[in-house]
């Protein structure tokens, strides 16, 4: 008698058990983050399953125009490609895309500012050219600063 509760128990835990990772894989959302720096874009539109995103430019600063934008875009099913539609007043033939933010790929538009993105992982980082940001320069000047035929000078003065 006690064997037979023990094998019941041991059913309900691992049918619970995949339950509860069930829900959380119907549960899963995708979402699209700018909250770092260099960061630009929102999502108008997610479809998590079919792993589609419309991902719209934003104006910052004193911008005039949408063009820029990178994002990065998580919660994605790795089995399926990415199929990204983006809105910016220029959007060019190509993007690159990253899956470490570091090691950059070009994909192509496939119709109309329709961009399909093979899946590595469940996120990737998504812009309109390679991103590069005020720490890089930053980072770059300061590797050259030194050699005796670099001076470096302010170029502009930006609002931050």
């Amino acid at each position: 008698m006690e064997m037979k509760r023990c094998i019941r128990l041991k059913s309900a835990i691992t049918f619970l058990i995949f339950i509860l990772s069930s829900t959380s894989l119907l549960f899963a959302q995708i979402t699209v983050n700018s909250n770092f720096e260099g960061g630009n874009g929102i999502a108008a539109f997610t479809d998590t399953d079919e792993n589609e995103v419309h991902i719209v430019s934003e104006l910052k600063g004193g911008d005039t125009k949408n063009i820029s934008y990178y994002v990065e875009i998580s919660g994605l099913n790795p089995a399926l490609p990415l199929t990204l539609e983006v809105s910016a007043h220029w959007s060019g033939p190509t993007i690159v895309y990253s899956y470490d933010n570091i090691n950059w790929e070009k994909t192509t538009l496939t119709n109309l500012n329709n961009f399909t993105i093979p899946l590595q992982s469940s996120s990737v980082y998504v812009a309109h050219s390679y991103p590069y940001t005020y720490s890089n320069m930053i980072t770059d000047v300061s590797n050259i600063s030194d050699l005796s035929y670099v001076t470096v000078s302010d170029l502009a003065i930006s609002e931050e």
